[in-house]
């Protein structure tokens, strides 16, 4: 078997991230929609859990379709790719759910924050050092959540693909 060419990789990470960033998506709307149902937070938790178990099932799609010989290395950066690009949709979907659909959404979860601090502060008076950096910092915009998510799924998809390329490839 022939080594595969790194363009291949990266193609199949797109298609790949794609599939994760319609999971994502499924999940992201079931995060906006739990505030006051404990059956959709319940369910949030365990598509939050499926993530690394939909990332394998990707590179192991991978694994199946590719004909030519894969390393560790191939596996890493279809996983960390997936990711990036599945993050990429993602937040295109987050800036326009926070910017346009519901634009009070931010600031509704920033007045939830205040309001529990003002409680968490009177069972625990060291939580009054929260209170200070969560009052100092500005609310996020939507364009800044949306980059926050890029950064923080891509920073998963390191650990998560550093994990399931070690596995997909020990089964050769």
């Amino acid at each position: 078997m022939q080594p595969i060419q790194q363009s291949k990789v990266y193609n199949a990470a797109m298609w790949s991230g794609l599939l994760l960033s319609i999971y994502l998506v499924v999940r992201f709307f079931f995060v906006v929609s739990s505030a006051n149902s404990l059956i959709l937070n319940i369910l949030t938790i365990f598509l939050t859990i499926g993530i690394p178990f939909v990332a394998y099932y990707l590179g192991k799609d991978f694994k199946k379709r590719s004909n030519e010989e894969l390393t560790y290395r191939n596996f890493y950066s279809h996983g960390f790719f997936m990711f990036f690009y599945a993050s990429l949709i993602l937040a295109l979907v987050e800036y326009i759910y926070y910017g346009f659909i519901n634009p009070d959404f931010i600031n509704e979860q920033y007045n939830t924050l205040v309001q529990n601090l003002e409680v968490l502060k009177q069972t625990m008076p060291d939580a009054s050092s929260l209170e200070e950096v969560v009052n100092s910092s500005p609310i996020p915009t939507a364009s800044q959540m949306a980059m926050q998510n890029i950064w923080m799924y891509s920073f998963a998809g390191i650990i998560i693909s550093l994990i399931n390329a070690y596995i997909l490839n020990k089964k050769h």
